[in-house]
């Protein structure tokens, strides 16, 4: 039982870490959440097209050589009978490998790179919106998904500011958010202070409960069994006062988390929302533009009626003009024989 409550601690020391060093993260490079750099949505679809072709590969490639090369380290030892263990933990690292691959390579594994794809946010559909020139066949249906996709967006907006877009709806957290402001630069202090509003971390725990709650399963499920091993081995030995020092540390580092998470979302959900008044100015735009396109085109294709009226009156007056030249020359032929007649 002390080897078990050992452990149990020590878990919760390790998660407790790992959750400080998460959290502290989150709050130190949350000015560093600003805007996409790209200023069309044809770098937009380059950057995408850049990470998919380059990035992600080279991750993948360098992460699962290494551990396959860990692999192989261990099966070379096993193969030698150095180790009792050594075969298993080749396989080990080689299914984590295995894993770690199909993770990176998600995004190449998503097909094609559409237009509704990659305009799931405000400033990605404002681009996208203002790229339609109007001339395009499908304008108008183009600007119709966009404004789907706008909407889509305004009802899970708060999930999607977390970091979790394939979360349908967010109404608790939608509500919970309703007062941030549309803001790109929204500075650190008004985002602490949602941290702390009423109901903002329980919506949180609502809408996403493994997403956004899993540190806190990871933190519970040691100390209840440090707990569980605790009473069966007697409390007196076994409970030391060094562990409600542990647990204060696991409950600091879980608000830390928490709050960095939330404090980063609310970043993002303010830059999202200062979006929001261009993209509407913006369909304005595209829709004009698609009018005055299909003004141009109906314009356009009057001009051959037109034509055929000018050339059907030009008949009509070429046919008078050859009647009017022969009644002109019988006329002076008529003159002509008159005059040679009175002679």
């Amino acid at each position: 039982m002390h080897e078990l409550i050992a452990v149990g601690w020590a878990w919760v020391i390790v998660c407790a870490g790992l959750l400080l060093v998460l959290g502290a993260v989150n709050l130190i490079t949350y000015r560093s959440n600003v805007p996409e750099s790209a200023q069309s949505f044809a770098a937009v679809r380059s950057s995408e097209n850049d990470f998919r072709s380059i990035v992600a590969p080279s991750i993948a490639a360098l992460v699962t050589g290494l551990l396959v090369s860990v692999s192989a380290t261990f099966a070379y030892d096993a193969l030698r009978g150095k180790g009792e263990n050594n075969l298993g933990a080749s396989v080990g690292f080689l299914m984590a490998a295995l894993v770690i691959l199909v993770l990176l390579l998600q995004p190449l594994m998503r097909g094609e790179l559409s237009t509704e794809k990659l305009a799931q946010h405000p400033q990605r559909i404002y681009l996208a919106v203002k790229s339609i020139t109007g001339l395009e066949q499908d304008a108008s249906a183009r600007i119709s998904r966009l404004d789907t996709a706008l909407n889509n967006w305004k009802k899970r907006r708060a999930a999607y500011s977390m970091g979790w877009p394939a979360k349908a709806e967010s109404p608790l957290m939608n509500k919970s958010l309703e007062g941030v402001p549309a803001n790109a630069a929204l500075p650190f202090w008004p985002a602490w202070g949602v941290v702390w509003r009423t109901g903002v971390v329980w919506a949180t725990l609502r809408t996403a409960p493994w997403r956004f709650g899993w540190p806190l399963y990871v933190l519970l499920l040691p100390l209840a069994v440090v707990a569980t091993a605790s009473f069966i081995s007697g409390w007196p030995e076994t409970s030391p006062l060094s562990g409600v020092g542990v647990i204060v540390a696991g409950v600091v580092s879980l608000v830390v988390y928490w709050a960095g998470v939330i404090v980063v979302g609310v970043r993002r959900l303010a830059i999202a929302r200062s979006f929001l008044p261009l993209c509407d100015a913006e369909f304005e735009n595209a829709e004009r533009r698609v009018r005055e396109h299909v003004a141009r085109q109906t314009a356009l294709s009057t001009i051959p009626e037109q034509l055929q009226a000018i050339t059907a009156g030009a008949k009509r007056s070429e046919k008078w003009a050859v009647i009017g030249a022969l009644v002109g020359i019988l006329s002076a032929v008529t003159v002509v024989l008159r005059g040679f007649a009175r002679r």
